[in-house]
Order: C-alpha cells, then sequence, then structure tokens
C-alpha cells in the first residue's frame, strides 16, 4: 500500500514540476515587464557565546564565532507580476573548536503572478530554514547554539487556479495546490501533498444577501507512514444588515482520515456569525458552531488608534507538524505601522517563530488565543503580546498546553541611532515534561551611510526543564557590519 501511495506521490511531483516549467515559459512576458530589483549585501559580526553547547550550569564552554554572510534579495513588480526572493548564507566560523564550523543555506520566496488576463493565475513560496523539531532537544536562539538535533526544513508550495464565469451571473475558481516539507534528518518523516478545491459565488450580491458554495480535497503522503485525507464540502451565506453589521452561517460536511482515537473524524458542521464595523478603525467578528471534536468558537477584535492599536483572537482548526511548518514561512513580525521588525545582528525582517516544537508527529486540535498591544510616538515604539495555545493530539490522546508573552520597545535616538529591547517568556505544559523559557534582549544600531550599518546586541538565554539535560543559560554578545550594494 505504502509503495503504491509513494507511486502516486512521484505521479503529483512530475506533474506539479511540469506544470511549473510550463507556467514559467508562460510568464517570459510578464517577467520582460516587470521592474526589476537586486540588492547583495554582507554581514559580518563576531559573537562571544558563553555555552556555546547549551550544556547545564556546570558543564558550560564559551567560544568566539565569527560569521561572514552573504545575503541577495531579489523583487520583481509588475501588471502581472510579484515576486520576492531572499537567500542567506550563514557562515559560522569557531574559534576554540574549528571542528564545529557551519555553512546554513537559508531561503524565503514568494510569486504571485497571473498568468492568462483574468483567467489563470498561479501562487507560489519556498522556505529553506533550520529548526528542532523535538521539544525534548536543546533549543538554541538561531544556529550559534552547537545542538546535534538541529535539521534543515525546505517547504515549497505551488498553487495555479482558474477563474471564469458560468453565464452571467456566477463565478468559479478552481485551484490545485501541490506542497512538499522534507527536513535532512533522516528520524523526520517527509512528505508532500495535493489538493482541489472549488468555489462558487455570485458575480455580484443579491441585494443584501450572498453566498458560498466550497469543495476541497487533499491528500497528504507521507514517507514510511500512513497517508492522510482531508476532504469537505460547505455552503456559506451572509446578510449584511447596514454596512456597519453583518451575519453569517455556514453548514457542510466533512470526511477525513488519519490515525485517530476517535470513531471516525467526520461528519457535519456548522458555524454561525456577526461582524460589527463601527468605524473604519475599528473591527469585531465573532462565531460559534460545532464539528466532530465538539464546539467551536473563533474570534477577532482590533482597533487602530493614532498612536497606538489593540488586537484579540482566538481559533480553532485542525493541524499537524507539517502545517506549522509550511506555516511559519509565512510569518513575520509586525510593528503597529504594519512594517516588519528589523533584526539588529542580521538587519534582516525578523520571523516570528509561532511553530514552536511540536511534541508528536501526529494530527491535534488547536485552539489558540492571543492577545497584542502596540504604540508609537516620535521616537518610540512599544508593544506587548501574549498567548495561549492548546494542542490535543488525536492519535494518543496526549495534551500539551503553551503559554508565552513578549514585550518590546524601541527608541530612535537619532536619526541614524536606534536602541530595541525586548523580553519573551515561554512556558510548556507537557504529559511527562515541563519547559521554561526566557529570553531577553537588547540592541544599539546606528546607520553609517546609505549602504552601511552597524549593531551591537546582548542577549541572554535561559531554559528551565524537567532534566538537567533542558537545564541551561546562555549569555551572547555581537558586533555586526553590514555593507548592501
Amino acid at each position: 500500500m505504502l509503495t503504491h501511495h509513494r507511486c502516486v506521490r512521484r505521479h503529483y511531483q512530475q506533474a506539479a514540476f511540469c506544470a511549473v516549467a510550463i507556467m514559467v515559459m508562460l510568464l517570459s512576458s510578464s517577467v520582460h515587464a516587470a521592474q526589476w530589483s537586486v540588492a547583495p549585501s554582507l554581514t559580518v559580526s563576531e559573537t562571544y557565546i558563553d555555552n556555546v553547547r547549551l550544556s547545564s550550569n556546570s558543564d558550560k564552554q564559551s567560544d568566539l564565532v565569527t560569521q561572514i554572510n552573504p545575503s541577495v534579495a531579489l523583487t520583481g513588480n509588475g501588471k502581472n507580476l510579484t515576486l520576492s526572493l531572499r537567500y542567506n548564507l550563514q557562515n559560522l566560523v569557531y574559534l576554540d573548536e574549528p571542528s564545529r564550523n557551519n555553512s546554513y543555506h537559508q531561503l524565503r520566496s514568494s510569486l504571485n503572478a497571473t498568468l492568462l488576463p483574468q483567467r489563470l493565475f498561479i501562487d507560489a513560496s519556498t522556505s529553506l530554514s533550520q529548526q528542532v523539531l523535538s521539544p525534548d532537544d536543546k533549543v538554541s536562539i538561531g544556529n550559534l547554539g552547537v545542538v546535534s538535533n538541529r535539521s534543515d526544513v525546505l517547504s515549497t508550495r505551488v498553487s495555479p487556479y482558474l477563474r471564469s464565469r458560468l453565464g452571467e451571473n456566477l463565478q468559479t475558481e478552481i485551484r490545485y495546490s501541490y506542497d512538499n516539507v522534507s527536513y535532512s534528518d533522516s528520524s523526520a518523516l517527509n512528505s508532500s501533498s495535493g489538493g482541489l478545491s472549488v468555489n462558487l459565488r455570485p458575480n455580484r450580491a443579491l441585494g443584501s444577501w450572498s453566498w458560498q458554495l466550497n469543495w476541497q480535497q487533499r491528500e497528504i503522503y507521507y514517507d514510511d507512514r500512513a497517508d492522510e485525507r482531508r476532504e469537505s464540502a460547505s455552503l456559506r451565506v451572509s446578510y449584511q444588515v447596514s454596512a456597519r453589521i453583518g451575519f453569517n452561517g455556514v453548514a457542510g460536511i466533512e470526511n477525513n482520515k488519519y490515525s485517530s482515537q476517535r470513531a471516525s473524524p467526520r461528519g457535519e458542521y456548522w458555524n454561525l456569525g456577526a461582524n460589527w464595523r463601527p468605524s473604519s478603525r475599528t473591527n469585531l467578528s465573532a462565531t460559534a458552531g460545532e464539528r466532530f471534536f465538539g464546539r467551536t468558537w473563533s474570534l477577532n477584535f482590533a482597533h487602530q488608534a493614532r498612536r497606538h492599536n489593540w488586537g484579540l483572537s482566538y481559533a480553532e482548526s485542525i493541524s499537524s507538524r507539517r502545517a506549522l511548518q509550511s506555516e511559519i514561512r509565512e510569518l513575520l513580525l509586525i510593528d503597529p505601522d504594519g512594517n516588519p521588525v528589523i533584526d539588529p545582528d542580521t538587519l534582516e525582517p525578523r520571523l516570528f517563530s509561532v511553530a514552536f516544537p511540536v511534541s508528536f508527529n501526529q494530527v491535534f486540535i488547536r485552539k489558540t488565543a492571543t492577545a497584542n498591544w502596540g504604540m508609537r510616538t516620535k521616537k518610540t515604539t512599544s508593544g506587548i503580546s501574549v498567548f495561549t495555545e492548546q494542542r490535543s493530539f488525536e492519535g494518543n490522546g496526549v495534551v500539551d498546553e503553551i503559554f508565552g508573552s513578549t514585550l518590546r520597545w524601541s527608541w530612535q535616538v537619532s536619526r541614524k541611532n536606534q536602541f530595541s529591547t525586548s523580553m519573551t517568556w515561554r512556558k510548556t505544559l507537557r504529559e511527562d515534561n515541563d519547559d521554561i523559557f526566557r529570553v531577553a534582549s537588547a540592541s544599539l544600531s546606528q546607520r553609517i551611510n546609505k549602504s552601511a550599518s552597524a549593531s551591537i546586541s546582548l542577549r541572554r538565554l535561559q531554559r528551565v526543564g524537567d532534566s538537567i539535560n533542558n537545564t541551561y543559560t546562555s549569555n551572547t554578545i555581537t558586533a555586526s557590519l553590514r555593507i548592501s550594494w
């Protein structure tokens, strides 16, 4: 059975790559019409770390680490094409132990393109990063810590879709998507998936009413493990009472196939919701419903004032380790004005590590709640965020709970100098092990000229676990220089 599925998966891969090749040829005219920007850069830094192996306090080893990291950013913008690609080669040279020297490839890219005007489109993205997959292993910030459990994670996604009209009143969207998640660690399970979705809706609202029909199916193929399947069909109806108030409802059926202690992870589902938008700066939406795993709720609140903003959200979904690997590539840490937060060590946009290591490679019910506040003055930016997440694993019934908070503050000292500081706390409650992470950092950066900048930063990581192997502290001080062309 697994051999058959691997053959099917290879056919999916071959079809996807052939489709990409054809689409690249179709994109040739859009490529020539777009405006392109290539921005190479080089970052050189020196870091002192007092616990390079993340050992217990009685067995610390320090080292001096030199980084020479060339990178390039490619962007393309045109009427029918938007492309963003950022590649970085991280080279680590350890003074005391040259055997620790290593190089890491890091890549983030996204593509949105029109192949045939108003008809055929394509979305694609790729991410290559390094991550620790198991919460039982030692976890460092970035790749400076020498650990044996770090894995390259390559995530790719290609999704062409077709939009067309059925007569004068209906519009359809048919989308195919293929994605792949692979690891350099042989103990991790590589996987790929192929899916098809169909959406049918009217070209324009019927007065205050609107509706959508949705159907989707996805097959997920694992190496050396039983495959999974997701399928659902639903009808969504919305009624807009006024420009500020609206109601909606969804009714559907889902049929899932994966390892679970439940008799069957399938059945009918529904939810009812409301939207309230009292002003252009405030929005509130909420739903209540039921799925095969019980009652479901969701909440989204956002308020944007002139100098501060508020946010509150709650959501429930089905997820897995591979789903979080795919998700993390899209997430950046954003400041109150909606701009990416820049890491003072690399002067690159900072990824927001939402996808903490997953205890088991199983499907789980994910319940997340977040709250955040941010404020900007003429020279300062501050913010605080808190979250809680519950993961109920379907295969063994284990429940993990994660709590965390982040506090950040930055000060524009002068036109060329900026000081920033942050503190992060995270606690994980698991069946056989509890963990607490604390990270504090401070940095001062200076823009030397149009093409050069420098920074110095301090960072302290503390982990307290149930075993001595997972209890350690690490302090680093880094001085870096970045030159761009």
